[in-house]
């Protein structure tokens, strides 16, 4: 009996803070990552964008609820943008699936590739949509998974305010 409590206990755990959230955590220090170019021209860095505010999307055209919030993703980065605020959406998905998605939708996002998983697996990505928006001083601000709409708005106002 005691072993399978401590079975249930340990399942429990896990199920509260081991499954489908991001592993990289609000106030913490972003870690870096490199990511393809969806024009083919090289790769990225997310430290290529100290300065700004990065909201950094992690994605897939097959998942229901990633398409569901980048309508919204789309508008606070456009809202946003004559503020510092840029966007790296990020799919593992070949780069013909990913340009024909963001050529249907004709969003103002930034597409990128992470064939390999990479970044994917440096932020312990276990479900997506996992949204992230990274401070000006490179910190977390906010970690969702699934993004909540609200609370995605208000950590974006309040990294462009500094």
């Amino acid at each position: 009996m005691k072993i399978w409590r401590s079975v249930l206990a340990g399942g429990l755990l896990l199920a509260a803070f081991g499954c489908g959230g991001p592993g990289t955590t609000e106030g913490s220090e972003a870690l870096d990552f490199t990511v393809e170019n969806m024009n083919g021209k090289g790769e990225t860095k997310l430290s290529d964008f100290k300065g700004k505010v990065v909201v950094v999307d992690f994605w897939a055209t097959w998942c229901g609820p990633c398409r569901q919030a980048m309508p919204h993703l789309d508008s606070l980065v456009r809202q946003y943008k004559d503020q510092g605020v840029v966007s790296m959406a990020i799919s593992d998905e070949p780069r013909d699936t990913i340009a024909a998605f963001a050529k249907e939708m004709k969003y103002g996002l930034t597409f990128y590739r992470d064939p390999f998983q990479l970044a994917n697996t440096k932020y312990d990505i276990s479900s997506i949509p996992a949204t992230f928006v990274i401070g000006r001083d490179g910190k977390v601000v906010y970690a969702g998974n699934p993004p909540s709409p609200d609370e995605l708005t208000r950590a974006v106002e309040s990294a462009v305010k500094g």
